[in-house]
């Protein structure tokens, strides 16, 4: 059997079943991926599994062979690695948007311009947007454990 030409329509984009279609519409696909790369290789690999073999019957078996090739798959183009410290506290509060996130470091920076200043007007900035970013998260906290 021979590998089937793949159309290549531009770098980012192959012509591919539509379960595979699904399977890569995953969002947070890793920034360091070659994705044409991965796509070819993913082409390749189910054109030569074979889904209708007539000596196993059996699905589970089917899907766990399928299972098996897609994460060496993704084993050689995104290896798995550790997850930082930062990563990981992200992982428990999905309520803390990027958004938020970024006021809360620029709250961070006004706290350090208010120690620097000693001026009664930042403190006041400050203390404005300490309690207006407490307030934002403390909703977006209630929002998620209300679901």
């Amino acid at each position: 059997m021979t590998t089937p030409p793949l159309e290549l329509h531009s770098m980012t984009s192959l012509t591919i079943s539509p379960l595979l279609q699904t399977l890569i519409s995953i969002p947070n696909v890793p920034k360091n991926t070659d994705l044409p790369s991965f796509l070819e290789d993913l082409n390749t690999a189910l054109f030569y599994l074979d889904f209708h073999n007539q000596d196993n019957s059996d699905i589970n078996i089917t899907c766990n062979n399928f299972i098996l090739m897609f994460n060496n798959i993704l084993d050689r183009h995104d290896p798995l690695r550790f997850a930082s410290r930062k990563e990981t506290c992200s992982f428990h509060k999905p309520w803390l948007t990027k958004g938020l996130l970024t006021s809360i470091s620029k709250k961070n920076a006004l706290y350090k311009k208010m120690l620097s200043t000693n001026n009664s007007s930042m403190s006041a900035k400050y203390k404005f947007y300490r309690n207006k970013i407490t307030h934002l998260k403390e909703s977006a906290f209630m929002s998620i454990a209300a679901t």
